[in-house]
């Protein structure tokens, strides 16, 4: 009996007890010291992107600032061309051309072979010019010049200024049609005009076309007379009108 007791006291308390709790310990605390580490290093990576954050946060406003300065100035220095642009552009002459600007006239090589030996006309008053066949009779000057085929006058070209402008037409004449053309990139008043055969029956065949512009606050009047002879030949003088006022410049 009290063998057994011996024996069953050896059994409870064996050597391999303390060795199953040491390792029991060991891996608490190595599980322990393992959460610990992560625990720290999530804490550490954390803190690095709060720091990443921030810094990037502060750089896109620095950024941002820079930007809104940068825009502020170059509104400002559009403003300023801008308002330099309008003050130029209050210079501009009454028919809308800039100081700065030409007016380009293009010619075809038929109108340049048609205008090859022509004159030039030069009025100093109103600063004023405009080609001419060289056999055409040029009278006149200041605020009235004209240029006609012959002394007859079969073709008459006159360029009235200021006050010559409000003449009026020789014969009586009734208005057939009105449009709008260009004169050196000036839009004008284009009039035209036929004889009144109710007056005299010969009248019928008069034609007057007038041209109305204005250029520096100063009224021109550009008009042509001829009789209709054919329709050829009113075709003819009509394109010699449009040649003769494609050739007028203005300073």
């Amino acid at each position: 009996m009290i063998q057994d007791q011996v024996n069953n006291t050896d059994a409870e308390i064996t050597p391999e007890q303390p060795k199953q709790a040491y390792k029991v310990n060991t891996v608490t605390i190595i599980f322990i010291i393992l959460v610990s580490i992560i625990a720290l290093l999530v804490g550490f990576l954390a803190w690095r992107y709060y720091k990443m954050y921030t810094k990037c946060q502060n750089e896109k406003k620095g950024l941002q600032e820079q930007y809104d300065n940068l825009r502020s100035t170059n509104t400002d220095e559009s403003e300023e061309v801008t308002k330099d642009n309008i003050e130029n552009k209050t210079k501009d002459n009454s028919d809308g051309q800039t100081e700065e600007d030409e007016c380009s006239v293009s010619f075809t090589e038929e109108e340049q072979l048609m205008m090859d030996g022509w004159k030039t006309y030069e009025n100093e008053v109103y600063n004023y010019s405009f080609k001419y066949p060289q056999d055409w009779e040029l009278t006149g000057s200041g605020d009235t010049v004209s240029v006609k085929t012959d002394s007859y006058g079969a073709f008459k070209f006159d360029f009235y200024s200021e006050d010559a402008t409000e003449r009026e037409i020789e014969y009586p004449m009734i208005k057939r049609g009105e449009s709008t053309t260009n004169v050196y990139c000036i839009e004008a008043q284009k009039l035209e005009y036929g004889g009144d055969a109710a007056y005299e029956p010969e009248f019928e065949t008069f034609v007057t076309i007038a041209v109305i512009l204005e250029h520096n606050d100063i009224s021109y009047r550009l008009e042509i007379s001829y009789s209709i002879e054919g329709a050829a030949l009113s075709s003819d003088f009509a394109d010699m009108y449009n040649l003769i006022l494609k050739t007028v410049e203005f300073e």
